[in-house]
């Protein structure tokens, strides 16, 4: 009866221990847990990523379009100022035709004077 009660005892141990392949399939569990949180973080860490950038892409965008349509403005404000210019250049330079007639006439004036 002793020797059935140890030999009881003896399987009950061994019961109670993990056989080898029981621990690879715990361990492989485990892993599998791990790289699902792994994955898990990387996915949220990509969707965090993927709303920066199109965050950033609608951003940038918006600049563009903004500074096109500025650039399209200063540059219809050049052309009006070229404009401008070349108006006053034209006037400046019928008023100093006029001023040297003037100063022509004024010193044939004067000569006739003296």
């Amino acid at each position: 009866m002793v020797k059935y009660f140890t030999v009881s005892l003896g399987l009950f141990a061994n019961a109670a221990e993990v056989s080898p392949v029981q621990k690879v399939l715990q361990l492989l569990d485990e892993l599998k847990q791990k790289v699902q949180s792994d994955v898990d973080a990387e996915r949220k860490q990509f969707e965090d990523n993927a709303a920066f950038c199109e965050d950033e892409t609608k951003d940038k965008n918006y600049a563009i379009k903004t500074a096109k349509r500025r650039i399209e403005e200063l540059q219809a404000a050049v052309e009006e100022a070229d404009g401008n210019i070349q108006e006053h250049e034209s006037t400046v330079s019928e008023v100093s035709t006029q001023v040297a007639k003037k100063r022509t006439r004024t010193r044939r004036c004067q000569n006739c004077a003296t």
